[in-house]
């Protein structure tokens, strides 16, 4: 049952991200830009290792390229085995290098350009807390500075002149610290991420892979990839 709804979802992929990615004959052609976050891989001390999302952002990046008419050097992977296989450590997945990354990309974007962003790694949210974030690389559960701030994000794309603005994210997991975390007795977490609680900005087209009280669920025997992208990259 559970299959038979996100198959419904990807058919509905189909009709909106055709409809968002093309661009009308009347209207100057931009250029196509993606940054695409991968992380499975964080300290032991804090969250468990995840699988597979490496490739998921890679097969994203070849689905871009192959369909929807991205260049290749303006797709931008950030993860460690793409910046360790380029010796090139500013696309870590890192706090700050994120940031870095679409601070840059926003302020490039002009009013014709289409901008991408897909998170894939741990997702976290305090209690009492409204806001919701992602995990990078470097995470330190209890320094909030080190988390990538998604209400953050939406107001970066806000102030993004593009004029399709894209967010994947498929961050949201159960209670995502190791048993034996150092942190975990002081700081308190909420079972699941509720990303819908932020507003969504006006001109972002958001996409999540779980609701309140859900989980994001990978199918690598059957799929491939996490159920969220392989139903993403259907739809593109």
């Amino acid at each position: 049952m559970r299959l038979h709804r996100f198959l419904i979802l990807g058919i509905c992929f189909v009709g909106l991200l055709t409809l968002t990615l093309s661009t009308r004959s009347t209207e100057k052609k931009g250029s196509k830009y993606a940054i695409l976050i991968g992380v499975q891989d964080y300290d032991r001390d804090q969250l468990n290792d995840l699988g597979g999302l490496v490739n998921d952002v890679n097969a994203l990046r070849k689905v871009l390229i192959e369909h929807c008419g991205f260049k290749s050097d303006n797709i931008h992977l950030m993860t460690l085995d793409e910046a360790s296989k380029t010796k090139n450590f500013r696309m870590a997945p890192s706090s700050a290098n994120i940031r870095r990354m679409i601070k840059s990309y926003v302020q490039l974007c002009d009013e014709n350009d289409t901008l991408i962003l897909a998170f894939a790694g741990h997702g976290i949210q305090f209690k009492n807390d409204s806001k919701n974030y992602f995990c990078p690389s470097d995470t330190k559960l209890e320094d909030r500075k080190t988390l990538i701030d998604l209400k953050q994000v939406y107001e970066d794309l806000t102030g993004c002149d593009a004029r399709v603005k894209l967010l994947f994210v498929d961050a949201c997991r159960n209670d995502p610290r190791t048993k034996e975390a150092r942190s975990r007795p002081r700081i308190d977490l909420q079972g699941l991420n509720n990303p819908q609680r932020l507003k969504l900005p006006k001109g972002v087209a958001a996409f999540y892979s779980c609701q309140a009280g859900q989980e994001s669920f990978e199918d690598r025997k059957t799929l491939g990839h996490g159920v969220f992208f392989h139903f993403v990259m259907e739809g593109l």
